[in-house]
């Protein structure tokens, strides 16, 4: 059995793997359930993806246990074109990796919405880059931060949202909800011009907001059922793959 843990700037995930079948996942906010989760599996090695800062994961592990920190130097089952390697968010190219396992041979938009919103694009098996925004929490957060009056409010079920808000508080809700899913519709609207693509487009959510996001792209009748997924644990899948690439070089 194979473990792959993505250490985010909220939670921590980790899916226990037998080959490439996911046969059980952990999401926690406390790094000691993941010790107590892990600690009867039976754990060969491990792929660590930390964007977190903190490795004191890391160490403990390696007590253990074989780990592979995450990183651009290891074997990719996809070609990289990002021009600055070293700085790509393993979670990422994870990310990317998963998606081109899953769906082989398509054109591939990914959007991974948790702390931040990020998107990658993957077309002809290579990585060709993304994007970085605030996430919705962060959204929400920033505007009762940065301001003196503005309330702290919480997420809308998905048919409440409006594009035009009557008072503050829907106000928010439309520029915060509403505006992440217009900016990744027209995102894709501009993927597609810019990269001239006249072939269907895979698009592939993941992370804390991703159902929500999926669901607002379905119930806007922006993309068609059959062309959008939401997976969550697709940046587990993406690190086990990058595990069974790398890991007879480090045994």
């Amino acid at each position: 059995m194979k473990a792959a843990i993505d250490i985010g700037n909220t939670r921590i995930k980790c899916g226990v793997f037998k080959d490439r079948q996911l046969m059980d996942v952990l999401v926690s906010e406390d790094e000691h359930d993941l010790y107590s989760f892990l600690q009867d599996k039976k754990i060969s090695s491990v792929i660590i993806s930390d964007v977190s800062g903190d490795e004191k994961t890391h160490d403990y592990l390696k007590e253990s246990i074989t780990v592979i920190q995450m990183g651009h130097t290891l074997k990719l089952p996809i070609q990289n074109n990002y021009k600055s390697p070293k700085t790509l968010g393993t979670d990422r190219i994870a990310a990317a990796v998963g998606a081109q396992l899953l769906y082989n041979n398509q054109t591939i938009f990914i959007v991974d919405a948790g702390t931040c919103i990020s998107t990658g694009f993957v077309q002809n098996n290579i990585y060709k880059g993304g994007s970085i925004s605030p996430g919705i929490q962060m959204r929400y957060k920033a505007l009762h931060d940065y301001t003196g009056k503005l309330p702290l409010v919480e997420n809308l079920p998905v048919e409440n949202i409006k594009p035009i808000g009557l008072d503050t508080e829907n106000s928010i809700h439309s520029g915060v909800l509403a505006g992440a899913v217009y900016e990744i519709q027209s995102r894709i609207i501009a993927i597609r011009e810019t990269e001239k693509i006249t072939e269907s487009l895979t698009i592939v959510t993941t992370g804390g907001d991703g159902a929500f996001l999926a669901e607002q792209l379905k119930y806007s009748n922006f993309a068609n059922p059959s062309e959008l997924v939401f997976e969550p644990n697709l940046v587990l899948i993406g690190l086990n793959e990058i595990l069974l690439l790398n890991e007879s070089e480090t045994t």
